[in-house]
């Protein structure tokens, strides 16, 4: 699966946190139970977590937004979910 298939609707995403289940319950990306997921969740969901598929998704998005932590990126207060799902667009992720 892809970020963009993952990311299909704003309820799919979520901020502070990797994973929730429907009930808002803080969970690991990979959960059976997670319904929507951060930037970086969904990477880790979608790609696995430090292997080279994963590593060269966080690059891209490192290169194309010029930023260092996609956490901090996902969490600012002002990131809306159409930020989230034109960069995953852009990219072809």
């Amino acid at each position: 699966m892809k970020l963009s298939e993952l990311f299909s609707n704003e309820s799919c995403w979520t901020q502070e946190t990797f994973a929730r289940t429907a009930d808002g319950t803080r969970v690991a990306p990979k959960n059976p139970d997670a319904i929507c997921w951060c930037l970086r969740g969904g990477i880790e969901k979608c790609y696995g977590h430090s292997n080279h598929e994963a590593n060269t998704v966080h690059d891209m998005i490192h290169r194309l937004l010029g930023i260092h932590n996609i956490t901090y990126w996902n969490d600012h207060s002002e990131r809306i979910f159409k930020d989230i799902k034109d960069l995953v667009t852009e990219l072809k992720i």
